[in-house]
């Protein structure tokens, strides 16, 4: 394996172990934003420390920006993969509750909005439906939205863009920080 496949399965195991903490404590329930800013830092870390363990032959940093982008991209599409394997397992047999509990919000609120205001805005959508209908159809909706499925894919192809920004970003600042600037 080599370090940069390492340095991206490393920070997956902590975000692994933090989500799992999370759960435990119940921290996942009150302040989800806690888990999106681990996984975000997380990814970080994984793109930086990919990118700075990344050598040539003679043991240097690399010197050419496109391979350091490619090595932080790398770390980082091993921590995305990993990830996202993660949640679809964690959400499928772990915490099935939450999903649950969005779904049952999601028709609360669909049950206390004013139905003759949202017919009158939105008329295509709404035109000879009931409030019953309304509400199976926001339903159908969180239940298409909030399944481990859906929240694995865009967990993948948010972490995968995450990635590929932060690589640029920090060659970016290894470039500045690291080599010296030829006059």
């Amino acid at each position: 394996m080599s370090k940069v496949t390492g340095a991206g399965l490393g920070f997956a195991l902590v975000f692994i172990i933090l989500k799992c903490v999370y759960f435990i404590t119940g921290v996942h329930y009150t302040n989800y934003n806690l888990v999106i800013l681990t996984n975000v830092i997380c990814v970080m870390f994984a793109v930086g420390l990919g990118m700075y363990v990344a050598r040539d032959k003679d043991n240097k940093l690399l010197l050419n920006g496109i391979q350091r982008i490619k090595a932080g991209i790398r770390g980082g599409a091993i921590y995305a993969l990993t990830i996202a394997v993660f949640v679809f397992i964690y959400y499928s047999s772990i915490d099935k509750k939450f999903f649950d509990d969005k779904i049952k919000e999601r028709v609360k609120y669909a049950e206390k909005a004013d139905f003759a205001k949202l017919q009158k805005e939105f008329p295509e959508k709404l035109e000879g439906k009931s409030k019953g209908d309304f509400i199976d159809m926001e339903k159908k909706q969180a239940q298409l939205w909030f399944s481990p499925f859906m929240i694995c894919t865009i967990t993948l192809m948010g972490t995968l863009l995450t990635a590929m920004l932060y690589a640029v970003v920090m060659n970016i600042i290894f470039k500045n920080l690291f080599f010296e600037r030829k006059i």
